[in-house]
Order: structure tokens, then C-alpha cells, then sequence
């Protein structure tokens, strides 16, 4: 049976602040603006505030993390492809995805090193669901009071806008959901899970996503299916990624026309670039020509994404992730499976793992479910 739920001031605070969908943009010439969205053009990158938190964070606990080699020669193997960037194409742009994929790892073992070290992991997922729940209601009460709408792009105010809320921010729901189908599951927070499954489910589908509209719309089918399957977590990966390399080079090699102006675009990047593919570019991918012309865009893959600037070591670093979800509890493996499925299959299409914002989250929950297993819950 799983004991009283404890929660902790501290750890609610910090899953707070991580959850926060306020987005700092640094346009200087405007000065600091919260407003930014893909489509007014403030002329600067917008960084969620979780990310300023994880520096401070890093710097702080940074002496106490304690990386495995497997770690230590995936990040050095990514670090030469990026000087090798850097040195043959003179992009800057594989740096900033290089933090995109750092950011997620390292917050991992950050998150480890500090509940570890507070002996509080066996409250840690409760005190995450509690900020996650107080999140969105709050979020829910702002847009139904002063937007008169259940989803709107605004966070408690119009000067607060969620950068790619369309997009990115509704990961939150199926966040938010699938850690309530886990705790009914299990008998917990059974009103607030209820309201929260409720809640999430109707912002995903009014969310303009394809990807969190069918991720919402099967995603307890979905759960269901995984709890009571036998399949192991790195099959399951291996599965999938196989699934989604397969997909990618289809499209690729064969090229797909007259799906709709967004997929017609993403396609035309996929074509071009195995189109234009050379013996060298298997090992080097960053010298495919199409690469080097697409300096100011990207595949919308981001599985090729990361392979055609990091090669082999963005896929060694794919499988390193594998590796982390493979490593958790068994008493949540129909959670995180569930997360892991629905994380991969979005690859075809948009940077999940490599997001900031979502790589923050995703990797606290998982490190949170990765603690000792002396924890005192029980599935």
C-alpha cells in the first residue's frame, strides 16, 4: 500500500519553478519581454525561465553529480562532431541543439544528486504532481476568467504569452495526464486526477497539435495496453526508434507530395537531403550540401536533425536515453513507457527531447522515478 502523501515546501517550489511556462525574451534593443510567440518576430531567441533556474541550479550542484563513462564518451564524441562543425561548415547553429541535447542529461543527474542527497525521493513524485496540478489550475481559472476560453496562449496575463504553446506547452497535459492515469491506476489523488485527466484530455484535443490531438485521444488506450503488455522498456525503444528511422527514410528516399502545406514543407527538407547524400555524409552527415543550405531552418525530424549534424553520436546519445528510461522503477514502468512512446513517435515531426523546456521536464520526472529502489511507495 502506498503511505500518506507527504509534501514538501522545497521540492513544490523547485517542480514549480521548473513548470513555469514564462518564456524570457532577449531582444535588448526592446529590453526583457515575456511576450514572444513564432509569429511577431522580437528578433531574439525566447528562453523558458526553467532554463536561467537550471544554470543556477548546475552551477550549485555541479561538484556533486557523478556521470557513468558511457556519459562522459557520448558528450565527448558530441563534442567532436561540433568542432568538426564549427571547423568545415562555420555554423553556429548544431551548437545550440548540442544544449538542447546537454540541457535534458544533465538536469537528469542534477535532480538525482539533489533528491538524493535530501532523502525526500519517496515524496518526490507527489510534490511534482502537486505543482503540475497547481499549475494548470490556476492556468485554467486565468483563461476561463479573463479569456473566456478552457486553452488560450496567455499565462495569467496578456504580457505573459507560452512561446509555441500550440506546439510545445501542451506536453504539459499529457504530462499532467498520464501521471493521473498512474495515480488512479494506484488508487491516489483519485478527484484531483479525475479533474486533472479531464482538464488535460480537452486542452489537447482544442490544442491545433496533431501530434498531442491523437496523443490525447489514445493516450488511455494507450496506457492501458502498455500496463498490461510484457514488452521491456529498451525493446520497446529500440522498437520505436527502429519504426521512426524507417519512416524517415521512406519519405526521404521516395519524397511525399500533396499531404498539406506544413508536411509538403517538412517532406521537401527530408527528400532534399537524402536526395543530395554522399558515401561520406553516412559518417559525416554535417557535409551533406542540403545540409550546409539549411542553415536558418530545420527537418521538423528530429531524429534527423540530430544525425545530420552529430552522425553517429547523436544516435549513440539516442540510445544513451533509452538507456535512462530503461533504468526506471518497475513501479513505473507503465508511465514512463507510456511518456516514452509518445516522445519518440513525435520525432517524425517536432524536437521533443531536444526542446528545453519539455527536456526539463521530462527528464525530472524521469529522475524522479529512477531514484533508489528503497523508495516507499508501492505500484
Amino acid at each position: 500500500m502506498f503511505s500518506y502523501p507527504y509534501f514538501s515546501l522545497r521540492l513544490f517550489i523547485l517542480f514549480l519553478i521548473l513548470l513555469l511556462p514564462i518564456f524570457v525574451n532577449l531582444s535588448i534593443d526592446q529590453g526583457v519581454r515575456f511576450d514572444a510567440d513564432p509569429f511577431n518576430y522580437l528578433g531574439k531567441p525566447s528562453l523558458p525561465l526553467s532554463l536561467f533556474f537550471f544554470i543556477g541550479f548546475t552551477l550549485f550542484y555541479v561538484a556533486k553529480i557523478r556521470f557513468t563513462w558511457g556519459v562522459v564518451c557520448c558528450i565527448a564524441a558530441l563534442l567532436f562532431y561540433l568542432l568538426a562543425n564549427f571547423l568545415w561548415a562555420k555554423n553556429i547553429r548544431p551548437f545550440f541543439l548540442f544544449l538542447g541535447m546537454l540541457v535534458p542529461l544533465l538536469n537528469y543527474f542534477l535532480v538525482k544528486a539533489c533528491l538524493n542527497n535530501k532523502g525526500k525521493e519517496y515524496i518526490a513524485l507527489d510534490n511534482f504532481f502537486y505543482a503540475l496540478c497547481s499549475m494548470l489550475i490556476v492556468k485554467f481559472i486565468s483563461d476561463v476568467i479573463f479569456f473566456d476560453t478552457v486553452f488560450s496562449k496567455f499565462f495569467l496575463s496578456t504580457s505573459v504569452v507560452i512561446y509555441s504553446y500550440h506546439d510545445y506547452f501542451l506536453f504539459v497535459y499529457l504530462l499532467a495526464l498520464l501521471i493521473s492515469f498512474w495515480m488512479l491506476s494506484n488508487g491516489r489523488h483519485l478527484i484531483m486526477s479525475l479533474f486533472i485527466s479531464g482538464l488535460s484530455i480537452t486542452c489537447l484535443l482544442l490544442g491545433h497539435s496533431r501530434l498531442y490531438f491523437f496523443a490525447g485521444l489514445f493516450s488511455l488506450p494507450l496506457f492501458i495496453l502498455i500496463k498490461y503488455s510484457k514488452l521491456s522498456t529498451s525493446l520497446l525503444f529500440y522498437s520505436l526508434v527502429f519504426l521512426v528511422t524507417v519512416i524517415t527514410l521512406l519519405v526521404g528516399f521516395i519524397g511525399v507530395e500533396d499531404v498539406d502545406p506544413s508536411f509538403d514543407e517538412r517532406f521537401s527538407h527530408w527528400y532534399s537531403f537524402f536526395y543530395s547524400f554522399s558515401p561520406g555524409d553516412l559518417f559525416f552527415p554535417f557535409m551533406n550540401i542540403y545540409r550546409q543550405s539549411l542553415n536558418t531552418g530545420t527537418f521538423h525530424n528530429e531524429l534527423l536533425e540530430i544525425y545530420s549534424y552529430f552522425g553517429l553520436a547523436g544516435l549513440a546519445y539516442l540510445l544513451l536515453i533509452g538507456n535512462l528510461f530503461s533504468a526506471v522503477d518497475n513501479r513505473y514502468r507503465t508511465l514512463m513507457k507510456s511518456l516514452l512512446v509518445i516522445l519518440v513517435m513525435g520525432m517524425l515531426i517536432q524536437m521533443n527531447f531536444t526542446n528545453p523546456y519539455l527536456g526539463i521536464l521530462w527528464s525530472t520526472l524521469l529522475a524522479i522515478v529512477s531514484l533508489s529502489n528503497n523508495s516507499r511507495c508501492n505500484a
